[in-house]
């Protein structure tokens, strides 16, 4: 409980947020959050270019989070891909 209300003291600490999700329950709301559907030739490429993983392995209807890295290996967002 003590985090909890640590976070909510402060919402948006990405440290404390973090840790709540790792040690109790959360809830994401997506929302709010840009979508983009891709299709055709070079689809799944574009997207392997994108995020950090390969994702052609993926089954169709499954949902895989995926990080975006910049040039020198920060994350700069995190997505799923559907």
């Amino acid at each position: 409980m003590w985090l909890l209300d640590k976070w909510r003291e402060n919402p948006g600490n990405p440290i404390a947020e973090a840790t709540q999700c790792r040690q109790q329950a959360v809830l994401f709301d997506f929302s709010f959050m840009s979508r983009t559907r891709l299709s055709g030739v070079g689809a799944q490429q574009l997207v392997n270019n994108f995020v950090s993983r390969d994702v052609s392995d993926i089954p169709e209807s499954r949902v895989t989070y995926c990080v975006r890295l910049d040039h020198q290996g920060y994350v700069t967002s995190d997505l799923t891909v559907w």
